[in-house]
């Protein structure tokens, strides 16, 4: 039987540990990194990391083709022509400046998105317009050729003054006019109208970003992949890895694993902002912690697993052997390396 190796990609891991402090123990996840060889990544945000994992090199982090990748990996197709995810926010007023609230915090429904997309159709038919709510809080824009334009992501945005975030590049002056178009026919919805009413964040903008074309297939690097991520999903499809919907826990790993380099993807890259709420990011890590590190520890000690990887951003990548989690003396694991 050959190596079973499992990579762990945590969007948000370091987040949630800093967030948290010593306020919430997770014994076995301490044990792994400090037991674990450490490896610093050269990357700042979920969607350079999810590339780089994938060995998909981009020389421009703002120019990750994020939205055509998700995009096929969220519906197996090839996007017909230029994509970019144009997503909704609410651009909140403070003092003299404008801040980006985005994700999870809107709870934007069904509805709610099929009625604002439906305003965009009329504003931009002639432009051959197609956005496509593939999520109900991720919008994707397909457009007949390049929009020539450079965006910043919005995990990058959310929270912060825009001024200096929105688009520029050759047509820049053309995206702030359209996204002030929208704006004013935004405000004039009735979805805005029942969510002021409600005192709900109101969707009166969205974000361009992930601007690009979809690669050509990449090398396989991954023998299979576990994710429900729309952006590895698009990876593991371009590279042809064996793909798989992420597990409920531990249990669905350990039982399934096959020989060779597995990928686990645990959230997505609105967990990189979620987990830096200490209430949420508390919750988060007792439920990895029961799920997932404590099992896969018991597994790497029974040498049902011959290494483990535990990647994020914030945090690197920590590869812990089969011996490393031995309850043995630390000098007779040295010896036995």
């Amino acid at each position: 039987m050959g190596s079973r190796h499992l990579n762990i990609l945590v969007p948000g891991l370091s987040q949630a540990m800093h967030a948290c402090q010593a306020s919430v123990r997770s014994p076995v996840l301490k044990k792994l990194i400090s037991r674990g060889e450490k490896v610093a990544l050269p990357t700042d945000s979920f969607e350079s990391l999810a590339f780089t994992t994938f060995d998909c090199q981009q020389s421009d982090v703002n120019g990750l083709p994020v939205a055509a990748v998700s995009y096929y990996g969220i519906t197996g197709q090839r996007p017909a022509g230029w994509c970019l995810r144009v997503d909704p926010a609410h651009l909140e007023p403070r003092l003299t400046k404008l801040y980006l609230v985005a994700g999870k915090p809107l709870a934007v429904n069904e509805d709610e998105a099929n009625s604002l997309i439906g305003i965009i159709h009329e504003l931009y038919q002639e432009h051959g317009w197609r956005v496509y709510a593939l999520d109900s809080d991720q919008w994707y824009l397909v457009v007949p050729g390049d929009p020539d334009v450079d965006t910043t992501p919005i995990t990058r945005a959310a929270g912060k003054d825009v001024d200096a975030l929105l688009p520029t590049g050759a047509n820049a002056s053309l995206w702030h006019a359209w996204m002030n178009e929208i704006q004013m026919a935004f405000h004039a919805s009735p979805v805005n109208t029942i969510r002021d009413a409600e005192a709900r964040f109101t969707i009166n903008t969205i974000w361009p970003w992930g601007s690009g074309a979809l690669p050509d297939s990449t090398v396989r690097i991954w023998d299979r992949v576990w994710s429900d991520e729309p952006l590895t999903r698009g990876l593991a499809r371009l590279s042809n890895s064996t793909l798989d919907s992420a597990p409920k826990d531990a249990a669905g790993i350990i039982d399934d694993l096959s020989p060779g380099s597995n990928l686990l993807v645990l959230g997505d890259s609105w967990s990189v902002i979620d987990r830096s709420e200490p209430e949420h990011a508390r919750a988060q890590l007792r439920s990895l912690e029961n799920r997932w590190w404590r099992p896969l520890w018991n597994a790497l000690n029974a040498r049902v697993l011959d290494s483990l990887t535990i990647t994020d951003f914030g945090l690197g990548a920590v590869t812990v052997q089969d011996r490393d989690a031995r309850n043995w003396p630390r000098w007779m694991r040295f010896l036995a390396s």
